[in-house]
């Protein structure tokens, strides 16, 4: 079942990502505007920053960080945002980490590594956007972006791996065992190991660029309002009224997802 979260009044912009903060849904935007929501609760923070936040990345104990235009990188510290990094200016799309140390990807193909020296540009074996992050393993992460590229990044680097179909970009991935689900324009659907992926495309969907969950069991959404539920190795049509564009999704650990442009779900498991 879902239902739509009434928008605040003074929110006349395009949401962008959405993730979990201890709990909390944590919301950004177009114009600098971060969002937390609580159930029915709904706090608009400021954070000196006019330009756009492309995403935001966290866990129900952990911090989260948000990244956005110019290589802007801060943290929901609680109640407000702390910005710890203004640059380098490229704009980043999704953050993660290897080993506590964490790796930003963005357009252009740029890779963005946390050291000891702070944050710096790392090389990258491709100049295609990347849009999204995926843990492999203890050591690896998976990126994807424009025309089907698919990164491996290392501890010491990073390689470019043979995509099925460069006709499709890739808008976000969930990875868990080895295996990966992808989703990305013309509702293509790219399922299987890094090394070995199969693409399968849903008709009449438009473009679906969010993904969450694990590779077996996941929610997506996409273009005019679509949601889709993902169980093996099926895709089970979400009913919803809604009909803007939903561009992230994130569950959260009772079971309930948020998605913006915003709807909210409740998964119930079949017994």
């Amino acid at each position: 079942s879902w239902h739509g979260v009434r928008p605040l009044a003074e929110i006349r912009e395009t949401l962008t990502g959405v993730a979990c903060d201890r709990g909390r849904a944590v919301i950004t935007g177009t114009n600098g505007v971060v969002v937390l929501a609580s159930g029915e609760a709904v706090v608009v923070l400021g954070s000196g920053f006019e330009e756009t936040w492309h995403a935001a990345a966290g866990a129900p104990d952990e911090g989260t960080w948000i990244v956005g235009a110019g290589g802007h990188l801060a943290t929901i510290d609680v109640d407000h945002i702390a910005v710890r990094v203004d640059g380098p200016a490229v704009s980043l799309r999704d953050i993660a980490t290897i080993g506590g140390a964490l790796v930003a990807v963005g357009e252009w193909g740029r890779i963005v590594r946390e050291s000891e020296d702070g944050h710096a540009l790392s090389d990258s074996p491709t100049d295609a956007g990347l849009a999204a992050l995926a843990p492999l393993d203890e050591g690896h992460l998976l990126a994807v972006g424009d025309l089907g590229a698919l990164v491996r990044i290392g501890w010491d680097g990073a390689e470019l791996l043979t995509s099925p179909d460069t006709s499709v970009s890739y808008r976000d991935v969930v990875a868990s065992g080895g295996q990966v689900t992808i989703v990305g324009t013309g509702g293509a659907i790219v399922r299987g190991t890094p090394d070995a992926l199969a693409v399968r495309r849903e008709e009449g969907l438009g473009d679906l660029w969010a993904i969450a969950g694990t590779p077996d069991d996941a929610l997506v959404v996409g273009d005019a309002g679509v949601v889709l539920r993902l169980t093996g190795g099926d895709v089970a049509r979400v009913p919803c009224a809604v009909t803007t564009s939903l561009r992230s999704v994130v569950r959260m650990t009772d079971g309930t997802a948020f998605a913006v442009f915003i709807l909210r779900i409740k998964c119930h498991h079949a017994s």
